[in-house]
């Protein structure tokens, strides 16, 4: 699965993301992250919105309390809630 996710997002290097929609799932347990990290680090993202957290809304917080997101912390939106809306400047 993590070959043919950054076999994808390949297909983005060199362009820049103005919205991302990424995969921050507690059930994959201490490597929820992983996924998240890796894109945000590789990919110009200038907004990205943690999704498949199955409701479980706390891991965002936990992603952002790692040191490993202190580069990208300020484009990641947070979820607290279903139905959120959010405006994008």
């Amino acid at each position: 699965m993590e070959r043919a996710f950054k076999k994808e997002c390949e297909k983005l290097r060199g362009e820049t993301v103005d919205a991302a929609f990424l995969v921050l799932d507690p059930r994959q347990e201490e490597d929820f992250w992983l996924g998240f990290d890796w894109l945000m680090r590789t990919m110009e993202v200038k907004a990205a919105f943690p999704m498949h957290s199955w409701e479980e809304f706390w891991v965002t917080k936990k992603l952002l309390q790692l040191p490993c997101s202190a580069p990208y912390r300020g484009r990641v939106h947070p979820i607290y809630h279903n139905g959120q809306t959010f405006v994008i400047e």
